[in-house]
This record gives C-alpha cells, sequence and structure tokens, in this order.
C-alpha cells in the first residue's frame, strides 16, 4: 500500500483484520494494566508474539502505520528482554497510547475508514518516533513519505513492466539484505526489524569471524559485478522480449487456503459488477455513476490480488481501471468494441481467479499470447487506438472453455447499502435447524393438548365439590354430629381452595401455551426466511449472455427483468438457472427477429425480452416473455403430423395450448438447421423436465407476429410444500398441491367399466380409476360408497384418478427427507409431522403414476366398485401367477379366480422378483422358460432368500421329463405340474394341496 490515506482493502479482509487486532490489542492492554508491576519473562513472550501476529496481519492489509507501530513495540519488549532497557513511565505512556490507537482501528466502520486514517496517521508516527526516539533509533527510514502528500497520478501499468510497477516481483524473504548503520548510530525500525535477532539466545560474533565474513562478502560481490557486466547485453536483449509481451507465470504458486477463497469471492462478486455494469454502459457511454462502479469494481480486484500477490490479475484489473478513470475525464469513449475487449478481460479475471488453486495448470502455457494480446488491447483503448480491435480479432473469445461469465444486476451503489452482514452456513446445518424448529413447533403444541386434559380435571373438580354441597345440605337435615359438620366443611374449604389453584394454574399454563406457540412459529419462520434469497441471484450474467447471443446472430436485443428482490428459496434459485438460460436463448435465437426484419414489420430495430418473477397465490410465478415472432401455430401443427407424433385428424382437433406443448417434448425443434445456440430440440424438454422436478407447471400462449410467452409456476420454497392430506386405510398421506390436476367428487353411477378396466370421464377424457390403497399396497382397500373422493394426478402423456377415503384438508407441511438407509421408498418422496405431532408420508407422484402403469400393464388393478364390505372379508388367499405366454396366464388366472383365490400376474421371472419381494402371496405359480429371467433362477432367488423362502412355489411347465422335473425340485420347488394337466381338476388339486382351499 503506497499511502495509509487511502488504502485499498477488500470487505472481507478488513473485516477479518478487525476482529484478528481487536482481540490482539486487548491481550496487549491487559498486559500492561499494572505500570508499576515489572514484566516478567512469560508477559514479554506474549507481548512479541501478539506484536508479530499484529504486525503480519496489518502487512496483508497494508496499513503502513499500523506495520511501524507493532514493530516498535516489538522492539521496545525486545530491548527490555536483553535488560538494554528499563520500562519507565516515558515507554507505558507511549505504549498505552498506541494499543489504545489500535484499538479504535478495530472499531471503526468501514465507511469512516478513510476518515480514521486522516487523522490518525500523525498520532501513530508520533508514538513510533516517540518510542524510537527513547530507543536511540534513526527514524529517517521510516518517515519516507510524508501522509500528507497527495498521491501522484495513476500510471498505466504496461504488461512488461516487471522491474517497476505493480507487477515487479518481490525480492525472495529468504535472503536478508546487510544492514549498514551510522557509527554512533543505532539501527532504524526497518533495518532492526529486518535483522531478526534471537532474544533470549544470542551468539557472540569474534573479531575475527567477522573480518572473514567481510572478506567473503566483497569476493562475492566482486564475482556478481563481473557476472552483470558479461550479461549487460543479454538483459538489454531480454528486456526488449518483454516490450513485446509478458511471460505468463505460473498460476499454482502456494497461497494460504483461507485467502485465496476470500479473494475468489471479492473476485466474483466484483466481476458480476463489471459484467453488468459494462453491458448498461454500451446503451448509456457516459453515465457517470456506471462508470464509478465499474473503476471501483476494477480496483477492489487489484487490491485483492495483490494481496495475495497474483500479479497477472493486478496487470489486467489496473489497466481497466485505469480506462474507466480516463473515460470518466472524457479522455477516451468506451465505444462498442471496447467493451468487447474489457468483457472478455473480464472473463480472463474469472478465469486467473479460478486457476490460481489448480496446483500445475498448463493454462498459462497455452493462452500466454491471448493475455497478452489483451493486455496491449487495453493500452491501445487508453492509447484511442484502432489496434485493440484489430488484436483480438484474430483470436478466439474462448477462454479455456469458461462459461459465459454471470454477473448480478448492479443499480445505484447507494440505494443498494444496508446493514446486513452476510453469514456463510452449510445448507445441511440449515436443514438440521429446520428440521429442530419443526419439532418445537409439534411440541408446543402439545401445552394446549395437556391444556384441555386440565380443563376437563377442572370440570370433575366442579363436580365434586357440586356433590360436596349436595351432601352438606343432606347433613343438615340429619341429626350429625358438629364435628362431623366441621369436617365437612372442611372438606368444602379445601375443594374450594383447589379449584381456585387449578384455575390460576391453568391459566398461566394457556398463557405459556401461547407465548410458547407463538415463540415456535416466529423461530420456524426465521429459519425458514433464512433459506430465502433475491430472484436478482438467480439471473447473473443474463444480461451479458443476451448481448454476447444477439451479437453474434446479428440482432439488437435488450433484457428487462422485473421483480428482482422477489424472496425465492435457495435451492429453487439454483433449479431455476439452467431452465431460464435455456427459455432466454430460445427467444432471443428462435423469436427476436433480425433489425431489417423488424423494421419491414412495422418494429422497432431492437427486441425486447422480458423476465418478470413475483409472488401469486403463494408461488412464485416466472414469466419469460419476447415481443418477437411469435410461433406459427399452423405451420406447429404440420410440423407435429410430419414428425409422425399424431394423426392429422388428432392434430386438425388439438387447441392451441395442446400443439404448444410439443415444444417441450424431447428431440422437436421448429427449427430446419442446427446452430450452437439452437436447433437440437433438447433445451425446452430440459425446461420441462427441471420444473417438474421443482412440482412446478409450465405452459405458454403466443401470437403470431407479437412474441411467445412462457409462465413458469413454481414453488416458493422445497422445505415447505402445501399439501392436500387424504385419509388411505386410516393413516395421513400428503398429495403436493402443485401436482394435483383436480379434486373431484364423483357418483358410484358415473364409472364406466371397459375391458375389464374401470373409468371415469375428466374435462371430455376418459381417465383410469385406481384405489389408492391397492397403489401403496396397505392392505386393507378402500370401501365402496355412494359418493367418492377422487385425486385426479399424472403429466403430459396420462392422467389417473386415485380414490381415496377422505380429505383432511389443505397443510404446509416442513418437509423431512428421509433416512437414506432406507433407500428409494416406492411411492413416497418424504415425511412431515402435522402440528398434533403425528407423522404423515408425502407422496411421489411421478413413482405412483410409474406404479399405476406397472399395474396396469401386468392387468393386476382391481376394480374399485367390487371392493364391497361382503368382497373384502370373502378375499380369498393370494397367488402370484408368473408366465410370458398371455393366454397360459389368463388360463390360470381364471381358474384360480373362480375357486376364490385372489390372483396377481407376472410376465416374466424378473417381474416377479419384483413383484414378490414388495407384496405377501400365499403361492407362486411359475413356469420355467422365460425371457430376462427364466423359472429355475426365479425360484432360487425366492428360496435363497430368508424372508420368502417359506412361500410354497409350484412349477407349471410344458416339459413334462423327468430330468426337467428334477431340475425345478432341486432348485426348491415344493410342486411340478405339466401344462396339460389344465384340462382336469390337477392344478387346483395341487393348490389346494400346497395352501388349503381359498377360504377357510
Amino acid at each position: 500500500m503506497s499511502s495509509d490515506k487511502s488504502p485499498i482493502i477488500a470487505g472481507a479482509m478488513l473485516q477479518l483484520f478487525k476482529q484478528e487486532l481487536h482481540s490482539h490489542s486487548t491481550v496487549l492492554q491487559k498486559i500492561l494494566t499494572d505500570p508499576n508491576t515489572p514484566l516478567v519473562n512469560s508477559q514479554c513472550e506474549k507481548f512479541l508474539k501478539t506484536c508479530r501476529s499484529i504486525n503480519g496481519a496489518a502487512k496483508l492489509v497494508a496499513i503502513d502505520c499500523l506495520i511501524d507501530l507493532s514493530q516498535i513495540f516489538e522492539h521496545v519488549i525486545s530491548d527490555y528482554l536483553r535488560n538494554e532497557i528499563e520500562l519507565n513511565q516515558d515507554y507505558i505512556e507511549l505504549l498505552s497510547s498506541g494499543i489504545h490507537l489500535l484499538l479504535s482501528f478495530s472499531q471503526v466502520e468501514e465507511d469512516t475508514l478513510d476518515a480514521w486514517l486522516t487523522n490518525s496517521v500523525s498520532k501513530a508516527r508520533d508514538i513510533t518516533f516517540g518510542l524510537a526516539g527513547l530507543l536511540n533509533i534513526d527514524t529517517k527510514d521510516s518517515d519516507e513519505s510524508n501522509p500528507n502528500d497527495i498521491p501522484p497520478a495513476k500510471k498505466i501499468v504496461k504488461p512488461e513492466a516487471t522491474s517497476k510497477g505493480e507487477t515487479a516481483k518481490k525480492p525472495s524473504s529468504n535472503k536478508q539484505k546487510a544492514v549498514k548503520t551510522k557509527p554512533g548510530k543505532r539501527p532504524s525500525i526497518k533495518q532492526k526489524i529486518t535483522e531478526k535477532k534471537p532474544i533470549l539466545k544470542q551468539k557472540k560474533v569474534t573479531k575475527k569471524e567477522n573480518t572473514k565474513d567481510k572478506s567473503k562478502d566483497q569476493e562475492k560481490n566482486k564475482d556478481k559485478n563481473q557476472d552483470k557486466g558479461k550479461d549487460k547485453d543479454k538483459d538489454k536483449d531480454k528486456d526488449k522480449d518483454k516490450d513485446k509481451a509478458l511471460k505468463v507465470t505460473s498460476l499454482s504458486q502456494q497461497i494460504d487456503p483461507v485467502m485465496l477463497e476470500l479473494f475468489q469471492i471479492e473476485t466474483e462478486n466484483n466481476t458480476n459488477i463489471l459484467s453488468e455494469g459494462l453491458v448498461a454502459l454500451e446503451n448509456n457511454p457516459d453515465d457517470p455513476s456506471r462508470l464509478e462502479a465499474l473503476m471501483r469494481a476494477s480496483h477492489s480486484i487489484k487490491g485483492a490480488a495483490r494481496m495475495i500477490e497474483l500479479d497477472l490479475v493486478v496487470t489486467i484489473a489496473h489497466n481497466m481501471e485505469d480506462c474507466f478513470v480516463a473515460a470518466q475525464n472524457s479522455i477516451i469513449q468506451l465505444k462498442k468494441d471496447s467493451i468487447d475487449i474489457l468483457l472478455q478481460c473480464v472473463d480472463m479475471l474469472t478465469t486467473l481467479a479460478n486457476l490460481c488453486a489448480e496446483p500445475g495448470s498448463q493454462w498459462g502455457a497455452k493462452h500466454q499470447q491471448y493475455y497478452n494480446d489483451l493486455c496491449s488491447a487495453l493500452i491501445a483503448i487508453l492509447e484511442s487506438s484502432e489496434i485493440a480491435n484489430n488484436m483480438l480479432n484474430r483470436r478466439s473469445r474462448n477462454i479455456a472453455d469458461p462459461p459465459a461469465n454471470l454477473e448480478s444486476q448492479q443499480t445505484d451503489t447507494k440505494n443498494n447499502v444496508t446493514d446486513d452482514r452476510i453469514l456463510r452456513i452449510s445448507a445441511r446445518r440449515v436443514n438440521v435447524l429446520m428440521g429442530l424448529s419443526g419439532e418445537l413447533v409439534v411440541n408446543s403444541g402439545w401445552v394446549k393438548t395437556y391444556s384441555e386434559s386440565l380443563v376437563a380435571v377442572k370440570r370433575r373438580q366442579t363436580e365434586l365439590i357440586n356433590s360436596i354441597d349436595y351432601l352438606r345440605a343432606v347433613v343438615e337435615q340429619e341429626n350429625i354430629s358438629d364435628h362431623a359438620i366441621t369436617l365437612l366443611n372442611a372438606t368444602q374449604d379445601k375443594a374450594s381452595e383447589c379449584r381456585q389453584l387449578l384455575t390460576k394454574r391453568l391459566n398461566d399454563l394457556e398463557e405459556f401455551d401461547r407465548r410458547s406457540v407463538n415463540l415456535a412459529g416466529r423461530l420456524n419462520h426465521e429459519i425458514l426466511a433464512s433459506r430465502m434469497r433475491p430472484f436478482e441471484d438467480s439471473v447473473k450474467g443474463f444480461r451479458r449472455m443476451v448481448r454476447d447471443i444477439a451479437r453474434s446472430l446479428g440482432k439488437e436485443v435488450e433484457l428487462e427483468i422485473i421483480g428482482l428482490p422477489t424472496q425465492v428459496d435457495r435451492d429453487i434459485l439454483e433449479k431455476i438457472k439452467a431452465p431460464l438460460n435455456h427459455i432466454i436463448r430460445n427467444a432471443v435465437d428462435h423469436g427476436i427477429e433480425t433489425p431489417k426484419e423488424r423494421i419491414d414489420s412495422g418494429k422497432s430495430e431492437k427486441g425486447t425480452i422480458v423476465v418478470e418473477a413475483r409472488h401469486s397465490s403463494g408461488m412464485l410465478s416466472v414469466v419469460v416473455k419476447d415481443n418477437g415472432r411469435g410461433v406459427d401455430i399452423e405451420k406447429l401443427r404440420r410440423k407435429v403430423v410430419d414428425k409422425g407424433m399424431v394423426s392429422h385428424t388428432m392434430a386438425h382437433d388439438m387447441t392451441e395450448s395442446e400443439l404448444l406443448d410439443f415444444l417441450f417434448l424431447p428431440g422437436f425443434s421448429t427449427r430446419e438447421e442446427v446452430t450452437e445456440i439452437s436447433g437440437r430440440g433438447v433445451g425446452l424438454d430440459i425446461v420441462h423436465t427441471a420444473v417438474h422436478e421443482m412440482r412446478g407447471k409450465i405452459r405458454a400462449t403466443t401470437t403470431l407476429g407479437f412474441g411467445l410467452n412462457i409462465q413458469l409456476q413454481l414453488p416458493l420454497t422445497l422445505s415447505v410444500i402445501r399439501c392436500l392430506l387424504v385419509n388411505i386405510d386410516n393413516e395421513p398421506y400428503a398429495f403436493p398441491l402443485a401436482r394435483i390436476n383436480a379434486i373431484l367428487s364423483i357418483q358410484r353411477s358415473s364409472i364406466e367399466t371397459m375391458e375389464d378396466r374401470q373409468f371415469i370421464e375428466f374435462e371430455g377424457d376418459l381417465i383410469g380409476l385406481v384405489d389408492a390403497s391397492q397403489v401403496l399396497d396397505t392392505g386393507t382397500q378402500v370401501k365402496m360408497q355412494e359418493t367418492m373422493l377422487v385425486i385426479v394426478v399424472g403429466d403430459r402423456n396420462s392422467n389417473y384418478g386415485v380414490v381415496v377415503a377422505e380429505s383432511l384438508g389443505e397443510h404446509s407441511l416442513a418437509v423431512q427427507p428421509l433416512d437414506y438407509k432406507l433407500g428409494k421408498v416406492r411411492d413416497i418422496s418424504a415425511a412431515a409431522i402435522l402440528n398434533d405431532g403425528t407423522p404423515t408420508l408425502i407422496i411421489d407422484v411421478d413413482d405412483m403414476i410409474r406404479s399405476i402403469e406397472n399395474l396396469a400393464s401386468g392387468k393386476r388393478l382391481t376394480k374399485v366398485q367390487d371392493l364391497t364390505i361382503e368382497k373384502m372379508v370373502q378375499c380369498g388367499k393370494r397367488i402370484l401367477v408368473v408366465d410370458d405366454s398371455l393366454t397360459v396366464r389368463e388360463v390360470e388366472r381364471k381358474l384360480l379366480e373362480s375357486h376364490g383365490y385372489t390372483v396377481d400376474i407376472a410376465i416374466d421371472g424378473m417381474d416377479g422378483w419384483n413383484l414378490v419381494r414388495s407384496h405377501r402371496y400365499d403361492l407362486v405359480v411359475s413356469d420355467v422358460d422365460m425371457p430376462r429371467m427364466n423359472g429355475i433362477e426365479f425360484v432360487t432367488l425366492i428360496k435363497n432368500d430368508n424372508a420368502l423362502k417359506d412361500i410354497p412355489v409350484m412349477i407349471v411347465s410344458y416339459k413334462d421329463r423327468q430330468e426337467d422335473r428334477n431340475r425345478g425340485l432341486k432348485a426348491g420347488a415344493d410342486y411340478y405340474l405339466a401344462k396339460g394337466s389344465f384340462h382336469d381338476d390337477s392344478l387346483i388339486d395341487a393348490v389346494v394341496d400346497l395352501i388349503g382351499k381359498a377360504i377357510e
């Protein structure tokens, strides 16, 4: 740091330094609390150690006055330990004043730092010089700069500057310079600190040794001077080469991991500001507020890079800063070509920040020329030369294939000032806190239940008192002794006193209940709020992306973002970036026309894309709309038919909304040619998949010639979801509202049956009807009633009506992930705890739909209307029939069902193995020759499983040879039967022999 008056300190670094300085200064203050007590060795060593820590930290943030102050402190105590001085009152007063100054710096606010330095630098130097004077130290070397001097004007740091300027290499810390002192004077502060003399033990140097050392040094210096003379011409040639290009040094230097992380965070924030500001500056080149923000951002990056000695970053950031300063002073004007170069420099800064932690990175060797070209281009911009544009046009803009740099929406910095400090915390810890707060909410609700039970006790006590009153009235009419009446009166008084006490305690408990419920609710709300971030975080870089794509396509496009402060869950923000990216890229490529096309159609030359985020009905609504050409519905209709997706007749009957849904199918694109930006039919399919995973919805509308409108409806958070609670087999289950298409109350008479399947009419279509208890395999199936509740779920391909017993209302549930040891639980996504403490399972709608389709494909769906109470009572034993032949399966199923057995079917051994592990069966009947898994393998798996080995297994096969029978029985089959035996009662007799009759 060149001047104490204008420090360049990254915000995060300054905060850390202030915290450390406050801790160390407090330690020093405690040591000097009693000036009358001499310091012992242990105190001195602690004082020295603390001073060195302050010195090292001050060097990182480059505050010279504090560096000098800590050095002179260390020097005083070192001399005191050597018994060279005594700590008299003069020393103590100056040390105390210096410690007070350190404490005051640790408490200064960042916005008043410059004022503090202006007022306190002279005080620090007075203390330093005062202590140096007491020690008889020459202070000329310490007074190298006047703190009141105005810093010199900035100079352009050329990439070739290696001996002077900000990219100069620092001398190795391992080699100490020779310290020369004037006769009769002690070394200066900096000289003496550099010597690093040992404090407690010193090695005595004799005159002879000293003379030998001097002669050796003279010989070495003589040799060095001769070498310098010989290489003088070579150095000149090297300097000429350095004037042309800067050698890109290694990025794998040793950097403290903590410092590196802070640098990367600082660089990320400031490159976002640079990207956003440059894109905005392109539309308004003379905006002074934009230029000021850009200058400060590049200045901060330079300062942060200098702290960890990243000269590559320092050079580019410094030259960028000079460009912005020159633009502020109207020396140059930043045109589009200049902004292109500056944006490439921003990408370079991002790449360097990310690669500097990679050991052995070869990036520098591959991109040295490009780095040099960027540096030269920046200088050319400052010289208002056309060289800048020509120099970079011959090189690729791709820097080590980095992604498009993402930027943040930068508004007036004065309006963005906030007092909130950001604390980094892992998502896992936040989830733990959410779980604990949810349990607290549940436990706080228990107090109310307990209070209600006490109200019942109070009622009973009132009844008791009434009984005592009645007893007293009866006793008074009888001839009872006075002593008995006295005891009765005492009992009555005690009962009344107990009632009053219970009433008071009950009131106190109700008050505590109100407070605890309120506090638990507030805590839960705040923890949930801690997961929320502004929508702005998910659209960083979109303006830069739109600008770059538009320029590559020869279009003029402006991106407008509305609703940046809208609060959204962090998980949603992360998941929404990719979908929005694809939608906006498609809008630029497909939707917005070229300037000529827009002018010919009567539009402005520049197209507009609007992204709007807002809260709507407890959901996050994100709308992306453009004023481009829109979608030609009739052309889309023909495209769908040409691709063979639907027939001509079906396409003709489709609505606009149904046709636009094809845009989100995989592999579908309205583009004939494939480009780097779009045309593969992948982008919008990714959008649909991502929105689906977030339990959201997507819809599109269009007007030909006026643009396309895509609306995403997403939950505000994935941690708390709105659900419909339903009763399935006397247990609560939760359906996410976002995945429910409709909730119907149907009459029994409205159910239609076709091909042994049940259907109901929904929005003009017939949808399959299934029993929720059968899908979830809860055991007891739903009772058929005249009116039934149906939950309609599905995707863009199909819908199903799921019958449930009853609705328990809508609830907001805090999602609790299932234990990973359970693996993936079929049809279940997560769990939650209700307000009364009852656990409930949240349905995975996608998985449920797959389970329904599996049941339907295997013809295992039962009819809801057949499940009356009588049938459930008469439900027979359950048999699994496994055969790849449809005819054999149906013959066996009908034969067994005609005798009262309940039959499930599987199409091969693999399907049967999945079923037998997820359901309970009394008997398995299997074929031998089947695809994927044959019957022998299937039987072997069952018999080797401890949980399934007791299930009887019958093999039914066309093969009736003895060797085939032996193979089956050896695998573990309990019975072997030939398929020719179906014509008589052999199959039924064998089943009865193995498991008995269907109902016994």
